[in-house]
Order: C-alpha cells, then structure tokens, then sequence
C-alpha cells in the first residue's frame, strides 16, 4: 500500500481494485466521487490515487459512474503526521461540490485510505449540501487504532 499511496505506483491500484474482496464490497450503483489529493501530493505522485481507484472501480461496473467535482475550497497541510484533532480542523469547510446537482443521487465518496475519517467528513457535508440522496464512504485501507499500532511497534513489526 505505501507504493500507492507514498510512490508513482499507480498500477498498484488496478492490481488492489481488482482483488475478489475489494469487487465484492464495492457499491453495486452511484456516484463514485474521488476525495481530491493533496495538490504537493498528486504533483509528486502523478495522479490522485482516490481518482485512479474510482475510474478503475467503474470500469468495472458500468453502473458506477465518476463524478469528478468535488473542490478544495483553500489550502490544506497533508494529513500525515496530524492528530486526530489536528486532522479535523484542517480539513474543516475544506471541500466544495462544483458541478451538477446531485439531488436524489446515491453518491460514494472514494479515498485510497482512511485513519479518523476526518476527510470522509468533510466530503460528505459538501456533497450533502449539493443535494446527495445518501453517501457511502469507500475506502482501500484503514490505518490501524493507535493501540494496534502501538503493540506493533512494541513487537518491533
């Protein structure tokens, strides 16, 4: 997952979309709309990995239809690093829906990974606000609670 999310590895993506489990636990119908990257993050990487797992995911299903509209509204530090108070109040008002209404639309919000869903948050009020009938979070990875992580370290895995 690192590749992905920290390298250029965007075939990574491809390869994790098209796992039995990821198929299975995707939405059957909606919008899928990719979480906006970090913009030093998708300048280093290339691409948006959220945008690049939502176009595979409707490759996939021709039921799944990609809104590309949601914006940031301003300037954001990156996530990593952040607490989960921190993480809440950087990304606070921090998107905007800037296309169609999505009155009566079954919307799925996509991010590659997600530690206190504090993005997924913010997201959802935007796309709400935008008229979303109801919204799904869809996501590749969790990072682990803190006390897993800790034992981890602990174990020096």
């Amino acid at each position: 997952m690192g590749a992905v999310k920290f390298g250029r590895a965007a075939v990574g993506i491809d390869a994790l979309a098209a796992l039995p489990v990821v198929r299975e636990r995707t939405p059957s119908r909606g919008m899928l709309i990719p979480i906006p990257a970090h913009p030093d993050n998708e300048a280093k990487r290339g691409f948006n990995q959220a945008e690049r797992l939502a176009r595979v995911l409707s490759r996939q299903n021709p039921a799944l239809t990609v809104g590309d509209f949601l914006r940031r509204t301003r300037e954001s530090l990156p996530q990593v690093g952040l607490s989960a108070r921190q993480r809440q109040a950087n990304v606070e008002n921090l998107y905007s829906w800037n296309g169609p209404s999505l009155k009566g639309v079954r919307c799925i919000l996509v991010d590659d990974i997600t530690t206190t869903g504090a993005t997924f948050s913010d997201a959802v009020r935007a796309v709400k606000i935008a008229g979303a009938r109801g919204v799904t979070a869809f996501t590749l990875a969790q990072t682990p609670p803190r006390v897993v992580r800790k034992t981890l370290r602990s174990l020096n895995y």
